[in-house]
């Protein structure tokens, strides 16, 4: 006699993770510029790492206070 292993389905777990994603993400977006602003100000350096897509760099640009992009491609 074998038991029933419970397993969930893959598409619970994968939109569960899918939406935790996308809360983590909202509540960054919603704390990083204050915060960047307020690092400018006290003289540390802001950047945002490896951004190689040009509408990213454009987007980080208008809409944030960072000091400096890296990127892949000058």
């Amino acid at each position: 006699m074998k038991l029933k292993e419970k397993s969930e389905s893959p598409g619970i777990v994968s939109k569960t993770a899918y939406l935790l994603y996308l809360s983590l993400i909202t509540l960054t977006n919603v704390t990083a510029n204050p915060l960047l602003r307020h690092m400018n100000k006290r003289g540390v350096l802001t950047m945002y790492w490896v951004l190689n897509d040009d509408d990213e760099v454009q987007h980080v640009m208008n809409h944030t206070s960072t000091a400096s992009i890296m990127t892949d491609r000058p």
